[in-house]
């Protein structure tokens, strides 16, 4: 990893939760991060989908070049984003 990119995981990091900032304000703001959750769920199973058609489809494997089998790797990321979702106040 560049050195750069690096030093940006570390201070993202090292900084407060941007999920316990917008748990702690207002319905708008936990609304908008909702929806942005919501995009990069839909960004997951896109990838998800590409991957099936033009790698796993093609080459009839179900496992990456390192053996691990990326569908249900894969899916654990998209499973991961959607409990990241914040419920309403209420709830």
């Amino acid at each position: 990893m560049p050195a750069a990119h690096q030093e940006f995981v570390e201070a993202v990091e090292t900084e407060p939760s941007i999920r316990d900032y917008v748990e702690n304000s207002s319905d708008e703001l936990r609304d908008t991060y909702n929806d942005c959750i919501d995009q990069l769920v839909t960004f997951r199973d896109d990838h998800i989908d590409i991957v099936a058609k033009y790698i796993s489809g093609p080459l009839d494997k179900s496992k990456g070049t390192g053996g691990t089998p990326f569908s249900r790797y894969l899916e654990t990321f998209t499973d991961d984003t959607e409990e990241s979702r914040l419920s309403s106040p209420s709830q």
